[in-house]
């Protein structure tokens, strides 16, 4: 149920330009865009460690901020690094070409680090609420540009994107463990208990309620 959620979210939320808010607005309605620094859970403000040219444009930039964005006063997260976007930008809600693009298990992996990121779990995630969006944007990041496969184990298969975020110049330590925690979520998605394999070797054990629990 949470994760037809989650997709569903993702399907209504894209929007012009390569951003989704968190909150989708009104069909054919037009949202304005806006930013804000993003901190780490001492207080500090977050930078790029790196700069990186994904499809054409530059992301990111060495000692640069990072900057969260909203539209409509949501939260929100890009799907195209690089592209640039200012305050009061206006954007058309679901008219992506770039989310459009996007393979069917790729839409589905980005549910996924949205579910088990920012949007659907960011009360079970240690550090900043910042801290939190930055890791899920790296992860959508990371699904969307193919540095992550979106099928199997969601291994990583480049650290092109992971590393505009998280390095020797600019740790942002903090976002980086909210990362592997998701990383850790979804790698554990597609796993089947061996109780519900059906092989015939299986081992069955039973057990038994005693003193108001089960044990082995």
């Amino acid at each position: 149920k949470l994760f037809k959620k989650a997709a569903a979210f993702v399907m209504a939320a894209v929007t012009a330009l390569s951003i989704m808010p968190a909150t989708a607005f009104a069909a054919g309605d037009i949202g304005t865009i806006s930013f804000s620094h993003t901190y780490d859970s001492n207080g500090n403000a977050m930078r790029y460690n790196s700069s990186a040219n994904i499809g054409g444009y530059t992301a990111g930039g060495t000692g640069n901020y990072k900057y969260r964005m909203f539209v409509e006063g949501e939260n929100a997260f890009c799907i195209q690094p690089g592209v640039p976007l200012k305050t009061g930008n206006t954007l058309k809600k679901a008219s992506s070409d770039t989310w459009n693009a996007l393979s069917a298990n790729q839409k589905k992996a980005v549910g996924l680090a949205l579910l088990y990121g920012y949007q659907g779990n960011r009360n079970n995630l240690s550090g900043s609420d910042d801290e939190k969006w930055l890791a899920t944007q790296t992860l959508v990041w990371e699904f969307v540009t193919g540095c992550r496969e979106a099928t199997g184990s969601y291994n990583q298969t480049s650290t092109t994107v992971y590393s505009l975020h998280f390095g020797s110049n600019y740790a942002n330590s903090g976002a980086r463990a909210v990362y592997d925690q998701i990383v850790a979520m979804l790698r554990e998605h597609n796993t089947i208990p061996s109780f519900m394999s059906g092989g015939k070797n299986d081992i069955t054990k039973e057990l038994a309620y005693k003193d108001g629990k089960y044990s082995i």
